[in-house]
Formats: structure tokens, sequence, C-alpha cells
């Protein structure tokens, strides 16, 4: 399976290559196609043609009557789209507490591919701040590499962009094996804080409480095949 921008490209160099030999000149036909081609994949009634999403079937449809036109033939199976099934984990709900006040659920995001996860304030986990003098983007990603499972608390100057990560990342999302347990990161928006990486975390809570559900279900995938 290859990804929407490089079915993007491949078609692309396609048309261009249709268009040169040599140096024969590009016709005014030509130069139309090309435009027609770029001009309808970056529009936005592809909606970002993102993969896996519903998003990508309009464009995959546009791509594979392009492909026809030109003469070109499915590889391996009758159309242009290939068949695999993907594991399909659904956000459920998302609850943190700390010292018995209760997180909102727009100042929680969790990340990793387990299905449930708990933890309190005996749980062995590491804990890391963003401050508010960090470029906050930036920590983010850093902190979505953890090899263990992390805590991050974040500075409550950063709501706006919290919550706009949040929004972007609580879409379910799919999964290739999920008997293969990756770290859990959360992140939650809340003003405590501490200067120093532990991973107990009743040295800063008297109480801490988080319950992470997801739905796991199989879910057939049918995407473009070049």
């Amino acid at each position: 399976m290859k990804s929407a921008p490089k079915i993007f490209l491949a078609l692309s160099l396609i048309a261009l290559s249709s268009m040169t030999f040599g140096q024969q000149v590009i016709s005014d036909q030509q130069r139309e196609d090309v435009s027609r081609i770029l001009n309808t994949l970056a529009s936005d009634d592809m909606r970002g043609r993102s993969a896996l999403t519903k998003d990508i079937e309009h464009a995959a449809d546009f791509i594979a009557g392009e492909m026809k036109k030109i003469g070109l033939k499915p590889y391996a199976e009758e159309s242009f789209r290939q068949s695999f099934q993907l594991d399909k984990l659904s956000p459920k709900s998302n609850s943190a507490a700390i010292n018995k006040k209760t997180i909102p659920a727009e100042h929680i995001i969790s990340l990793g591919n387990h299905v449930d996860l708990k933890w309190d304030d005996k749980s062995p986990i590491k804990i890391v701040n963003i401050t508010s003098d960090a470029d906050f983007a930036q920590a983010f990603r850093e902190q979505s590499l953890s090899k263990e499972n992390t805590l991050v608390l974040v500075d409550p100057s950063f709501e706006a962009s919290f919550v706009r990560f949040g929004q972007m990342l609580s879409n379910p999302k799919f999964i290739e094996d999920s008997s293969i347990q990756k770290p859990s990161i959360v992140y939650l928006l809340t003003k405590k804080n501490q200067k120093h990486s532990t991973f107990i975390l009743n040295e800063i809570f008297k109480t801490f409480r988080f319950l992470m559900l997801r739905e796991l279900s199989p879910e057939k995938v049918n995407q473009m095949n070049m």
C-alpha cells in the first residue's frame, strides 16, 4: 500500500512524462490535462485525501479513472484497489482526577494503542512537564515519541493549542497488530507541576486517577494498489 501523497506524485509524474519526450513541444491539451489532475486532487472537495478515511475514496476513484484512461492495468487484483484488514481503535472515554479534582475531558489527550488503561497514584510511570516558556508543539511531539508510559503535565497557558491538538487526535485510528503494545502517553492540562521527572505519582499528588477506554474492532480497508 502506498500513501495518498505518493500516489498523487506518481500520477503527476505519469502526466508529465506523457507531455515531454526529448525536445517535443508540450501541447495545450497536455498542459490542460496536467492542470486538471493537479487542481482536482488539490481541491477542497477532496478534503485532504487522508489515508484510511472516507475522504480518500473520492480521490481514489478519480485516480483509478485516470489510470484506466491512459491504459494502465491493475497489478494484482481486478481493480486498482487493494483490500486488507486492520484493527480500528475508537475512543470511548477519558477521565482523570488529581487530588480528587476532576480534569475536564477536553483537557486530556491520550496516545498509544491500549484498549483499556488505568493509572493511579501508585503507578510507576514517568512524569514530565511542558512549562509556559516551552515551545508547545515541539515539546508535544518530543513526548509523543517516549519509549515508556509517560504522564505529561501541560501548563494552562497552552489551553487553546491543547484543545486543538486534542480535537485532531480524537478520531479513531487504525493499527496493524493490536497485540503489540506501545507506551501510553497521557497529556493533562493542569496547574500541577514538578521540577524533576519521577516514577512515583504519589510523590507529587495525594491522589491521582486516570481511566481510558477504547473500542477495538476489525475493519476491512480498500485502498489504492500501485
